[in-house]
């Protein structure tokens, strides 16, 4: 099948590179690469692990209560 993609100039000088040093087309090279993805590449993709925020301070080890709405404009108003 004949299509058209757009491949960042540098991915397709190294694939034209590899292609000639193999002695292969380079629609060769890019459908074994493709077909290789496709068999195991979208396997290794997951969801992102979960992000750990750790929480420092307060004495019950669980962090402090923070700042209260008002506290917070009340710096916002004071331009610190």
């Amino acid at each position: 099948m004949k299509t058209t993609v757009m491949i960042d100039d540098a991915v397709f000088q190294q694939a034209r590179v590899h292609a000639a040093r193999q002695g292969r087309s380079l629609s060769a090279v890019l459908t074994e690469s493709l077909r290789a993805y496709l068999r195991t590449g979208s396997d290794r993709a997951g969801p992102a692990p979960a992000l750990q925020i750790p929480v420092y301070g307060g004495s019950s080890g669980r962090g402090s209560p923070g700042a209260t709405p008002a506290e917070l404009a009340a710096l916002r108003d004071d331009g610190r």
